[in-house]
């Protein structure tokens, strides 16, 4: 089989993973989180929240079972409004 096709086939799946299932999870779960704070506080507990965002798309990634070896290295949280 011509490596790059392999290449090609991988980079897909992998594209495919993110656009359907770990894009709308990151956005479901930070809703969720954020939802249980007040705009005020999201500052003074912000880690707090990324800690929290975190643990969920961990055990999220953990449960689907197409892809191996996927880990979530750091979450940062910028931006928020």
């Amino acid at each position: 089989m011509d490596e790059r096709v392999v290449i090609q086939a991988f980079t897909d799946k992998i594209v495919e993973y993110v656009e359907r299932i770990l894009d709308p999870a990151v956005f479901q779960i930070t809703k969720e989180i954020t939802a249980k704070y007040k705009a005020i506080e999201f500052a003074a507990n912000r880690e707090a929240i990324r800690q929290q965002i975190e643990e969920a798309l961990t055990k999220e990634v953990g449960k689907v079972s197409g892809i191996g070896g996927v880990r979530l290295d750091a979450i940062r949280v910028n931006n928020v409004s």
